[in-house]
């Protein structure tokens, strides 16, 4: 019976090293080299399959090391295996590769659901008649209750208080205010740094709109606090004033306006904007 128990226990503990071992792989070498992954570590289980990305790669040897060359993830981190334990390795040298846009693209419905020609004997065929456009997801925003909102229409993401500067500016101290905001100013704590937000260009602010309201002009169920119903600066230049003029737009309202940027009389508010973190 004691020597049953004696072989039981030397069973258990070479199963815990065994897993022990795998469990610390180390990667040695994880970089790029002509736009493949070359990828070399040890103590892996031993004469096991190493899958990289899901797919087997090549086997470790008796002492647990081993090399190979892969695919590149188009997020620069790929995923390494050896069946018993996974790793996330970060390739050097990399370049994340975007994702291919496909066109066309979709606009969105304006908002506009009442029909103002119908009735009055000419064909219908306004806006509202026809809402042409994709739909509005539901919910159209999510509060992070981090300080930030996200639009899940186009996946940007917005500060919750628009006016958390405090005052308005000139267009120039706008870039620069968007550009140093970071998590610990204007009530956030998403973790962003200096440099992840910025000034929306035209469209991206011109996005959140909803023509059929006004005062604001945005959807109703919009989670923003101390929205004012005034003009907000565009990162966007006029073609006509290039080195002039800028866009902003009138939130009473949703009109959008170019005018010169470089006034001193021109001071409007800005409302930062960054995209979603994958």
């Amino acid at each position: 019976m004691q020597r049953f128990v004696f072989v039981l226990l030397s069973l258990f503990c070479g199963l815990v090293i065994f897993v022990s071992q795998a469990l610390a792989i180390t990667i040695n070498t994880a970089e790029v080299q002509n736009d493949l992954a070359v990828v070399s570590g040890s103590k892996a289980a031993k004469v096991a399959d190493i899958r990289w990305e899901g797919v087997v790669v090549t086997k470790s040897n008796k002492g647990g090391s081993f090399s190979f060359t892969g695919v590149k993830p188009s997020d620069c981190v790929g995923t390494l295996s050896d069946g018993v334990s996974s790793v996330e390795v970060a390739l050097a040298y990399c370049v994340v590769t975007q994702e291919p846009i496909l066109y066309p693209i979709s606009l969105p419905k304006t908002g506009q659901t009442t029909c103002a020609a119908c009735g009055y004997g000419s064909p219908a065929g306004d806006d509202g008649y026809w809402q042409k456009g994709v739909s509005w997801p539901n919910p159209r925003f999510t509060n992070n209750f981090d300080g930030t909102v996200t639009d899940n229409l186009t996946n940007l993401v917005w500060t919750h208080n628009p006016n958390c500067s405090g005052n308005n500016m000139s267009w120039y101290s706008a870039l620069t205010f968007c550009s140093s905001l970071q998590s610990g100013m204007c009530g956030l704590t998403d973790g962003s740094g200096a440099g992840d937000w910025r000034l929306p260009n035209r469209n991206e602010l011109l996005s959140l709109i909803d023509i059929s309201r006004a005062q604001p002009a945005l959807p109703s169920e919009h989670p923003f606090v101390n929205i004012y119903e005034m003009n907000y600066w565009t990162s966007s230049v006029c073609a006509a004033g290039i080195w002039t003029a800028g866009w902003y737009v009138k939130m009473a309202h949703g009109d959008a306006t170019c005018i010169g940027r470089s006034y001193s009389d021109q001071n409007f508010y800005a409302w930062c904007i960054r995209d979603l973190k994958k």
